[in-house]
């Protein structure tokens, strides 16, 4: 699991009520596991995301981290709950690459949250 700051996590969770948010999450989540890598609409996904957690990508922006896409997806399918092997098939990688990725996103979170 990728480290994200507590003040992220408590932002993006007031804007919207559990049950609109568990909606849009497994609509989410069955579009996600409904296309191939090639196929996927990362910016419709993004948007989606944003909608359920409206600060979470802002939040780490206005800290100064920059995230490439490979990282922002990653971090959203970690924010979701998505287990190694599963965002590996989503992103069309091995899953030794996910977790090279999510080290290396978690070294560059903490890096810039102390």
């Amino acid at each position: 699991m990728v480290y994200v700051d507590s003040t992220i996590q408590s932002n993006y969770k007031k804007d919207m009520t559990n049950k609109a948010r568990q909606t849009i999450k497994a609509n989410l989540i069955n579009t996600i596991l409904s296309k191939n890598a090639l196929q996927m609409d990362w910016k419709v996904i993004k948007d989606d995301f944003n909608s359920m957690y409206p600060n979470f990508f802002t939040s780490i922006l206005i800290k100064g981290i920059q995230l490439s896409k490979k990282e922002e997806q990653l971090l959203l399918l970690e924010t979701l709950h998505f287990n190694t092997n599963t965002m590996a098939k989503v992103l069309g990688v091995l899953p030794n690459t996910i977790y090279t990725s999510r080290y290396r996103l978690n070294k560059k979170l903490n890096n810039n949250t102390l």
